[in-house]
C-alpha cells in the first residue's frame, strides 16, 4: 500500500495536538510514551490508524501496540501539533469557603438549604448579565438506609481529580444532619460529589473515621482539599475543635469514592479543667505563602470565634476571634488572638468567612450584629499585625424591620478584576433574615433574602447588594447554611 505522507502526517500533527491537550487537562491518565506516538505512528506509515483514535482528548484512548515495525521507507519529520479544537484553557478555582466558590468553568457556584433540601445554583460568568440557575438537587433521604435526615449545615469545595479523564473536579459537598432514632436523635457528616461527566450526584457517604462515626457536631464543618490531595476538615464538637482527614492515596484511584479511609487528626482546640469556653464558628485553609517541615508544606490556618466567662464578678462573657496555625516542622499549634489595629473583634454573631488573598494576606469577614466587618492580616509585615479593612458591607435597609446578617461566605475572584494592580474582586454571598429570624414576620414582611456583593479596588469600596434571582424569581425560604 502507498503511503500519502502529506495526509500522515497532518493526522501526526492532530495526534500532538491531542497529546499536548490530554496533557494539560489530565496528565496522570497519559502513559509514559505518549510524547513519542507522533513519531511510531507516521513511521508505520498506516493511516487506518486513524480511525482508532477517541473523539476527544478525555475519553478512552486507544494505545499503539510495540508489535509494529516501522518501515525503515519513512523517515521521521519535525514534530509538530495542530491544537485540539475546544481544548479548554483552564483557570483554577477559588479557595473555597464555606457555600459560594468560583469553580474551573469559570462559573460562581453554590450549594445551599431550603428546608430540607440541598440544592445547586451557578452564575454564568460568561453571558454579560450574569444570569443564576438552577442546577440540581442533592439526593437527601433518598438512600434506603436513611430515616428523614434533617439537614443542619452544608459545606462545598471542588476537588482537582483528573475524574475519570474528564477535565473538571467533581463538586464536594459536606452536610451534617440529624436522624430520628428510638430514643432520640442521632447526628452525623456524610460527603455527597456531583461528577460532570456521568451529571449526577452520588452519595450520600457516611464519614467513618477510624471505624467510629463522627458525631456530637456543634457547628458548621469546613471541609478542604489539601495539598496532598487528601480531604481535610475541621470539626466543631462541643469545646473541642477536631481535624479530620480522607487518605486518598489508599483504596484505589481517587474517583472510588467509598473506599477511602478517614482518620482523626489534629485536636486543634482542647477543653481545659473547669473552662466554660463555648466554641463558635470557625474557618479553614491551606496557606500557599507559608510553608513549613522538611517537605516544605503549606500550614494549615483555622480561625474560631471563641466566648468565654469574664473572670471579673459580674463581668459576663467575653468574645473574641483566634487564630491556629499547624507547624509541619513541629506538628503543633500555635495560638494567636485576633486584635485589628489594637482591638478585639467582639459581639461576633455568626461564622467568620476566612481566606488567604492573593495579596498574600489573611483575609476574614465576619457578622457582628447587623453588619458585616472585614479585617486582614498583613503578611509582609514581621509581627504580621491585623488590621480594620474595607468598609462594612452595607446591609439593606428597611423601615419596618432590620435585616439581619446570619449566614455568609467569601472567595477572591481569578476573572473579575478591578484597580490599578488588577486585583481579583472578592465575592461575598449573604444571606439576611429580617431581625435574624428565618420564618414569617409581620404582613408583608420577607422571611429571608440572599444577596451579593463585590469589592472594587479602584474605589474602596464595595457595590451590591444585589438580589440573587433565578428566571427573574427571587431565592427566598433559605435556611441560615
Amino acid at each position: 500500500m502507498e503511503t500519502d505522507l502529506q495526509a500522515l502526517r497532518s493526522l501526526k500533527s492532530q495526534l500532538e495536538g491531542y497529546v499536548q491537550c490530554r496533557e494539560k487537562i489530565a496528565p496522570e491518565s497519559l502513559p509514559a510514551d505518549a510524547e513519542t506516538w507522533w513519531l511510531s505512528w507516521e513511521q508505520n506509515g498506516n493511516p487506518i490508524l486513524a480511525t482508532l483514535l477517541a473523539a476527544s482528548p478525555w475519553a478512552q484512548m486507544w494505545v499503539p501496540g510495540s508489535a509494529v515495525f516501522p518501515p525503515q521507507s519513512i523517515p521521521a519529520a519535525t514534530p509538530s501539533a495542530t491544537p485540539y479544537p475546544g481544548c479548554p484553557n483552564f483557570i483554577s478555582g477559588s479557595t473555597p469557603n464555606g457555600n459560594y466558590i468560583q469553580s474551573d468553568f469559570l462559573n460562581y457556584e453554590m450549594v445551599i438549604r431550603r428546608g430540607n433540601k440541598v440544592s445547586h445554583f451557578w452564575r454564568d460568568n460568561n453571558n454579560p448579565s450574569l444570569p443564576w440557575h438552577y442546577g440540581s438537587d442533592l439526593p437527601i433521604g433518598t438512600n434506603p438506609g436513611e430515616v428523614n435526615p434533617t439537614v443542619d449545615s452544608v459545606s462545598l469545595f471542588q476537588d482537582h481529580f483528573p475524574s475519570r479523564l474528564y477535565p473538571h473536579g467533581n463538586f464536594e459537598v459536606l452536610i451534617h444532619s440529624f436522624e430520628p432514632i428510638p430514643r432520640g436523635v442521632a447526628d452525623s457528616l456524610a460527603s455527597y460529589y456531583l461528577d460532570f461527566k456521568a451529571q449526577q450526584w452520588f452519595g450520600p457517604f457516611t464519614v467513618i473515621a477510624d471505624d467510629n462515626t463522627v458525631t456530637g457536631v456543634t457547628g458548621k464543618p469546613v471541609i478542604i482539599q489539601s495539598d496532598f490531595g487528601n480531604f481535610e476538615m475541621v470539626v466543631p464538637q462541643g469545646s473541642t475543635l477536631m481535624h479530620y482527614w480522607r487518605d486518598n492515596s489508599e483504596g484505589g484511584q481517587p474517583w472510588q469514592y467509598a473506599n477511602h479511609p478517614w482518620h482523626k487528626g489534629f485536636e486543634i482546640i482542647s477543653p481545659s479543667f473547669g473552662s466554660k469556653m463555648q466554641l463558635g464558628g470557625v474557618g479553614f485553609f491551606q496557606s500557599k505563602r507559608f510553608k513549613s517541615g522538611p517537605s516544605n508544606l503549606g500550614n494549615f490556618e483555622v480561625i474560631a470565634h471563641i466566648t468565654e466567662q469574664s473572670p471579673f464578678v459580674g463581668g459576663g462573657t467575653i468574645d473574641g476571634l483566634n487564630s491556629y496555625t499547624l507547624d509541619w516542622g513541629t506538628m503543633k499549634w500555635t495560638i494567636e488572638a485576633v486584635l485589628p489595629d489594637g482591638n478585639t473583634v467582639s459581639g461576633v454573631t455568626g461564622r467568620p468567612a476566612y481566606i488567604e488573598s492573593d495579596f498574600g494576606n489573611y483575609e476574614v469577614i465576619v457578622p457582628r450584629g447587623n453588619r458585616l466587618a472585614h479585617y486582614w492580616r498583613d503578611n509582609s509585615a514581621p509581627n504580621r499585625p491585623w488590621h480594620k479593612g474595607l468598609p462594612d458591607i452595607p446591609l439593606l435597609v428597611n423601615l419596618t424591620f432590620q435585616w439581619v446578617p446570619d449566614s455568609i461566605s467569601f472567595f477572591q475572584s481569578k476573572i473579575f478584576r478591578s484597580g490599578s494592580g488588577g486585583n481579583g474582586s472578592f465575592e461575598v454571598l449573604v444571606h439576611l433574615t429580617p431581625s435574624g429570624i428565618t420564618g414569617k414576620g409581620g404582613a408583608g414582611t420577607p422571611t429571608d433574602i440572599l444577596l451579593t456583593y463585590y469589592s472594587d479596588w479602584g474605589t474602596g469600596k464595595w457595590v451590591g447588594p444585589t438580589i440573587v434571582e433565578v428566571n427573574g424569581n427571587q431565592l427566598s425560604g433559605i435556611s441560615p447554611f
